[in-house]
């Protein structure tokens, strides 16, 4: 008994020691090796500790009056001291420490992905308390495609269904009670898991109580526009497609027009002066249109089939690219040497030096970024450069000077300081955008391989739509050199109509996230379908008559008979209306005398009345008498011979052919001077409106973009643009549009652009998207300015010979008080439409530009 009970003894002694000692192993490889802990440990987040942390988020989606419908989302936490995360809330948001705090709190902790579709202002906003610290963050995301996206705790998906938003907070959060608030703008909620606690408003609901970790994850359902829906429908990489396409259409629009009406022109046998540069910057138009549909659509589809799967491929296809958009910039740069005396011969091979350089980049399999911006600053360089060109040719022929070889060096040195410049702004503007999108992420890696091989694509992207300012650029010496023909080239007319519209209502317009260019030819269809459509109200349109027997003399129009008179001819035009008008107050003068007293015998005023009437007959002849012929001096009776063949038609007079003719003595000269007046009475109002809306943080907001000053520039050329070209419009159509005064003249331009504006606002409410920000207040103030210039032009027109009145508006109010009812009552129109314009801007408000837009998404 004692042998065995001690054997038993030392048998539980050593158990005993086996307990314990793999009690002590167990123990040892948990602190060496603990394996990760579940969501309801410790774990790097803790989420253990926030587990009673109040979690409130707001979700507000913005559909009406949007095109695409904006989430924005703002979530606030509060977070206790004790938490072991709580210290690094409080750091630089550069340390570590603080962004694995706001891992755990706005991501989904360790291993977090950028969020590029997020929008965010600023970081969290975090608040330091006595025993807590409150962490608010707001984002927004637009929702235009079916794809899913991660919007703060959020996961937002459009299908056809609705707007579907499903709450997926980060881990360290799961355990949490959420407060979740929905507030709609229009839309329904169709369905929601769990239901609302209480509605607050018509468009807030409320959730008091929610927890993610139990059952399914709460789950909301918001109905959208078919518009919304049918466009989501399609995918992302075929909307994409078709919205490049749509873009391609609005940039062919000016070629297809110019080349089609140049066709007809050219059968015709008639050739402008200068035509040939004109025509290759339209044709480069349409060459960077089609080369940038190619481009980004040919990206988007390679995507979708799995093509940029590895970099080779992407490096390849954007290798390529750059060789043809070399080609491009060396064709702009040819463009802008064309006009200056160089030998021809050599432009095209010193102009494409630029591919060979680029072709370079095909041969390595992934390019440096020193090497991808270098060729791609080199292009911009060669695009500016032929731009400042061909701006500084227009500038000389502007004021009548010729160009030399030696003026093409400041082109080409401002051209290289704009390419640093916009290359610069470039990579600081990549470089802020990557760390904005990698503030969570520990990898704080800023390769720019590929941003600087996809530079000149962007840079091409972004001058798109920009590139009717080089056409415009183009046309100057076209239109300068224009003969006073009797009707302008069709080609030019359109062309001029449709810069016009460009610059009076920009573009391009959007319907159902569609581009259009709808806005712009409408404003140009209805001017010169208005010109067409009264063309026989048009005064210089009329035929001249034969008086007496038939002669072998054929009846032609005014316009064409002041077209091919000399410039000596157009004088004596102007000096036989003042002498018209002259002769008339002195009618009018002696018809008041004999009325009034009775010093007159009948038969005196019966001769002199006769007197009148041949001279005024004489006067109206054409070729106009010889200014030498006439006795300019109001009381004196002339005796004029009847010099010409023809006579003026019956009721018109030689002070409104003079004043339809107009100032100048061609259509460019008319619409210089028309657009110089517009612009100077138009400046009270740009200053104001500078000064009003364009303040430092929007000129910042302009310098934001990838291309900021390209923007900038572009939307500062925007607040003269619509004045000037309203004004050139109205002078450089001066002859062909219809009535005998000015203020008449303007009504067809301003139907124009009031009626686009009108079929735009209606189309847009038509498929319930947004209405255009139009300032109809600065509309209104555009009207007003351009009856004054329509005023102004008659005055300059019979300012040609100022000794024979007293001051600059004598004239003026004399030829206006001759009856012209039609020109009082347009007046008048002009002035209603402009009083209920501003009427609508104080309710309104003038907004200013919105900020730089960026390029195209990321191909």
């Amino acid at each position: 008994m004692d042998v065995t009970g001690g054997r038993m003894v030392r048998a539980g002694a050593r158990a005993r020691g086996w307990f314990w000692s793999s009690v002590v192993a167990a123990a040892v490889l948990l602190l060496l090796g603990a394996p990760p802990a579940t969501a309801d440990g410790a774990g790097p987040c803790d989420p253990a500790a926030l587990r009673g942390s109040p979690v409130s988020s707001r979700v507000e989606l913005f559909q009406h009056g949007y095109a695409d419908a904006v989430v924005v989302v703002e979530t606030t936490v509060k977070v206790p001291r004790s938490w072991r995360r709580a210290s690094g809330l409080l750091f630089s948001p550069r340390s570590g420490r603080y962004r694995e705090a706001m891992r755990c709190l706005v991501a989904d902790g360790d291993g977090t992905v950028p969020r590029d579709k997020e929008e965010r202002d600023g970081l969290p906003v975090v608040v330091a308390g006595a025993k807590t610290i409150t962490v608010t963050d707001t984002v927004r995301l637009t929702v235009g495609d079916e794809s899913g996206r991660l919007t703060g705790p959020w996961d937002i998906t459009l299908d056809g269904g609705g707007y579907r938003l499903l709450l997926s907070p980060p881990p360290a959060l799961r355990s949490a009670t959420w407060r979740v608030t929905l507030v709609r703008d229009g839309n329904d909620l169709l369905a929601a898991r769990p239901t609302p606690d209480r509605l607050s408003t018509d468009t807030e609901y409320i959730w008091s109580s929610v927890r993610a970790d139990k059952g399914p994850p709460p789950e909301i359902l918001l109905s959208a526009p078919w518009r919304a829906r049918a466009t989501a429908h399609w995918g992302e990489y075929p909307q994409m497609l078709f919205i490049q396409g749509a873009h391609t259409a609005c940039l062919l629009l000016i070629p297809l027009a110019y080349g089609v009406c140049r066709f007809l022109a050219r059968r015709r046998g008639f050739v402008p002066p200068h035509i040939g540069v004109l025509s290759a910057a339209v044709t480069l138009q349409a060459v960077l249109g089609v080369f940038n549909g190619l481009d980004f659509g040919l990206a988007w589809a390679l995507n979708d089939r799995g093509d940029f799967l590895s970099d080779t491929g992407w490096f390849s296809y954007q290798s390529w690219l750059v060789i043809g958009w070399a080609a491009f910039g060396g064709a702009v740069a040819w463009l802008g040497i064309a006009g200056y005396p160089v030998r021809r011969r050599r432009l095209p091979v010193g102009a494409l030096a630029a591919v060979p350089v680029a072709a370079a980049l095909v041969r390595a399999d992934a390019p440096g970024e020193r090497m991808s911006l270098s060729v791609g600053a080199g292009l911009v360089w060669l695009t500016c450069s032929g731009v400042l060109a061909l701006a500084l040719r227009g500038w000389r022929e502007l004021r009548g000077r010729p160009v030399r070889r030696v003026h093409l060096i400041p082109p080409f040195l401002l051209g290289a300081a704009a390419a640093a410049l916009i290359t610069g702004m470039y990579v600081k503007q990549t470089l802020d955008t990557r760390r904005q999108l990698n503030w969570l992420v520990e990898n704080t890696d800023t390769s720019l391989s590929f941003d600087a091989l996809n530079f000149p694509s962007y840079f091409f992207d972004t001058i798109r739509y920009m590139w009717w300012l080089v056409i415009l650029l183009a046309a100057v010496p076209v239109l300068r050199a224009l003969p006073p023909a009797a009707r302008i080239d069709t080609s030019v007319r359109v062309l001029v109509a449709l810069l016009g519209g460009i610059a009076l209502q920009d573009w391009p317009d959007s319907f159902v996230g569609v581009p259009s260019a709808l806005i712009p030819l409408l404003t140009t269809a209805v001017f010169l379908g208005l010109i067409r459509a009264n063309r026989r109200r048009t005064l210089l349109d009329w035929p001249l008559t034969v008086p007496g027997p038939a002669t072998a003399l054929t009846a032609r129009t005014l316009a064409e008979v002041t077209a091919v008179a000399g410039e000596s001819a157009r004088a004596d035009l102007h000096a036989v209306a003042l002498r018209y008008h002259a002769l008339e107050q002195e009618g009018r003068k002696m018809d008041a005398a004999y009325r009034v007293t009775a010093d007159m015998p009948a038969s005196t005023y019966t001769l002199k009345r006769e007197s009148l009437e041949g001279d005024l007959r004489d006067l109206s002849r054409w070729p106009p008498p010889s200014p030498t012929a006439l006795s300019l001096t109001a009381g004196q009776s002339g005796q004029p011979a009847a010099s010409g063949g023809w006579a003026m038609p019956e009721g018109v007079t030689p002070v409104d052919v003079a004043m339809s003719v107009g100032p100048g003595a061609t259509p460019w000269q008319n619409g210089l001077q028309s657009a110089a007046l517009a612009t100077v009475l138009g400046l009270p109002v740009l200053v104001y409106q500078l000064y009003l809306n364009y303040g430092g943080s929007w000129w910042v907001s302009q310098l934001q973009g990838w291309f900021g000053p390209l923007w900038l520039v572009y939307n500062v050329l925007f607040c003269v643009l619509p004045w000037t070209a309203g004004g050139f419009l109205l002078g450089f159509f001066w002859r062909e549009l219809p009535g005998r005064r000015g203020p008449v003249k303007v009504l067809p331009l301003v139907a124009a652009y009031t009626s686009a504006m009108l079929v735009d606002q209606f189309l847009c409410h038509a498929f319930d998207q947004p209405e255009p920000a139009y300032r109809w207040g600065m509309t209104g103030l555009l009207t007003i300015t351009l009856t004054v210039t329509g005023i102004l032009m008659d005055g300059r027109t019979l300012r040609r010979q100022r000794p024979s009145w007293a001051t600059f508006w004598s004239p003026l109010f004399s030829v206006y008080r001759l009856g012209a009812a039609q020109t009082g009552m347009a007046f008048v129109v002009a002035q209603t439409a402009a009083i209920v314009g501003l009427w609508i801007q104080v309710r309104t408000g003038i907004e200013p530009p919105a900020s730089a837009p960026s390029p195209q998404v990321e191909k």
